[in-house]
Parts: structure tokens; sequence; C-alpha cells
């Protein structure tokens, strides 16, 4: 989370140092060398097209340009890994499309040598353009996501716990704060994972069916989600019939961490059960939009009441959904 935001929430003081990512040495050293090799035989490659091929003993290209533009290619992704180098953890998609790269060539190359299109000394090439930066790529993704994660925890329990600070901090789209809609009824927070989530609709179709009746038994609806507050957005739940509800932009996700609702891990987001449910959703006609906000946080329903927190149902896979009516049952019988 940024300092400033902590800040301003009060949850540290204005003086506090910066936290810095601690990445390992190493990390930096095999982006620099990555950059470096890939710069010189990009180079190589495009002043001279031909003597790879002679070296390995092959025809040379009728078409040199297309070589050419390969090695220039390889010679951008070399400043991309340099730039990569000063901060792994934060420019990790570089690395992850680096690799996949270094993935993808070996398969093709793999495919060439079955069909006797390429001779096997040309794997000299393979070998130190896309094999030996597997394990280093590798380590340094799982280090990074095992650093977000750890970091987003660390983050969630500062904030957990706060909510009468968010809740009186973030306001509607008119201007209202939580604390302000929930003194006159028990009000229920929906928290949407992303709006192009196949679930998240899914999840508005059934709020929109069940409105009513949640209005009839006295509670007032409020929608957070992680887009940009504006006229998309507004059509966005114009679409399900929801765009009078209060909704509340947290792309910070401030909310979201004050009450405890967590992101999650690759199999709760993209395992069994999110594609058993998410098959017959878009079949369904909820279909699948651009991703808008953190794509891992999961969603979940909120109740609260002058701004206390009476009950939280925090949704544990990408795929899980609540019961609007059964939430209202037990707090009716409860309270």
């Amino acid at each position: 989370m940024k300092t400033a935001t902590l800040q301003q929430l009060g949850l540290i003081s204005a003086d506090a140092p910066t936290w810095k990512h601690p990445f390992a040495p190493w990390m930096r050293l095999t982006l620099v060398f990555a950059g470096i090799y890939n710069i010189l035989w990009g180079a190589f490659v495009v002043l001279f097209p031909y003597t790879l091929f002679e070296w390995c003993g092959m025809e040379a290209p009728n078409y040199p340009e297309l070589w050419q533009c390969i090695g220039m290619i390889v010679g951008v992704y070399g400043i991309g890994y340099w730039a990569a180098a000063s901060n792994p953890y934060k420019h990790w998609a570089i690395v992850l499309v680096g690799l996949l790269g270094k993935v993808l060539g070996p398969l093709g190359f793999a495919k060439a040598l079955i069909e006797a299109r390429f001779p096997l000394s040309f794997g000299a090439n393979i070998l130190t353009n896309d094999l030996i930066w597997w394990i280093p790529f590798t380590l340094i993704l799982q280090q990074a996501y095992a650093h977000w994660r750890k970091l987003d925890e660390d983050d969630t329990l500062i904030y957990h716990g706060q909510h009468a600070i968010t809740f009186r901090h973030l306001k509607s789209q008119d201007g209202e704060t939580v604390v302000e809609l929930s003194q006159d009824a028990p009000l229920m927070l929906v928290f949407l994972r992303h709006i192009g989530c196949t679930f998240c609709r899914s999840m508005l179709h059934d709020l929109r069916d069940n409105l009513a009746y949640l209005e009839s038994v006295g509670f007032t609806v409020a929608l957070v989600h992680m887009s940009d507050e504006n006229d998309e957005t507004h059509a966005f739940f114009e679409h399900f019939g929801l765009e009078e509800l209060p909704r509340f932009s947290d792309k910070e996700r401030v909310l979201y961490k004050s009450v405890g609702l967590r992101r999650g891990n690759l199999h709760q987001l993209f395992g069994w059960e999110s594609f058993a449910k998410g098959i017959p959703a878009i079949l369904d006609g909820h279909g699948i939009g651009a991703l808008e906000g953190d794509g891992f946080q999961l969603s979940g329903v909120v109740v609260l009441h002058k701004g206390i927190i009476l009950k939280v149902d925090a949704h544990v896979n990408a795929s899980d959904s609540t019961d609007f009516i059964e939430i209202t049952k037990v707090f009716i019988h409860e309270h």
C-alpha cells in the first residue's frame, strides 16, 4: 500500500521510513547479464546476419531482414531486462514475458529438429539464448510472487480492524461515507472482485433479482469496486439496473483490507471449482470483461449498522457467491 495512503488514514506517522524491497543481489546480476547478453546477441545478428548459419553449416536465409528483425527483438528484450534489474520484484512482468519466450523458443526448435529443418548444432544457440535462463528466471518469479503475497498479508494486518477509520474516510459517488449510509438502516456492502469477473457479474445479477426484497426488509445496499468512477463504470452498473446504488471506488483496496477480505492464491482463483462454475456462468450470458483493479482480490459481503460490522461473508474462492436472502434471515433472527 502506498505510504501516502497509510499516512492519510492515520495508520502510520508522516515521518515513517520508506520500506525497500529485499530482493537478493543475484537477481539484479542475473537480469543485468541477461540484458547485456541479449543486446550483444541482437547486435551480432543485425550486423552479421549470415554468420551464425555459416557456423552451423546451414544454408543462408533468403530474407536476412527477417533474421535481423529477430535480432532486433532480442536486443529490445535486453533493454527490458536491464530496466527490470533495478527492481526484479516490481518488474516481474518483464521477467515473465522473457521466460515465456525462452520456453516457447526451444519448443519451436524441437519441432524444427524433428522435421529435420534445423541441425542439432543450432541447439548451442538455444542453450545460451534460452535454457540457461530457465532456472534463475523461474526463481525470480517464484520469490517475487512470495514477496508480494507476504507484503499483501502484512498490509492486510495493518488495515484489518481499522474499518472505523476507513468507513469515515472513503466516500461514494454521491459523497456519502459508509458510516453515514449505515446510520438509519443496516447497510449491506457488496464487495466485487473486478468488474470484468464472470462471477461478480453473476453476483450482480443475483443482487438485482433480490434487491427489492432486501430493501423491503430495511436494508440499504452499496457496492465496492476497484475501477475508476466514470461514465463507463456507471454504464456497467446500469446494465444490471443497479446504477442508483451507492458505489465506493476502492482502487487502493482500503475497504477490502479493513474488513479482512484477502487476495486469493492461484488455486483459489483458477482451481477446479472456478472452472466448473465458470463455464455455466459464461453460458448464462455473464461473459468476461477487461481486468480493472487487482485480479487476485476475492469478493465478499459485509453487513453493518451505525458503522459497526455485524457480519462478514468473506469468499474463499473466486467462484463463491453470497445468498443474500439467507444473510437477511440471520440478521433479522439475531437482531
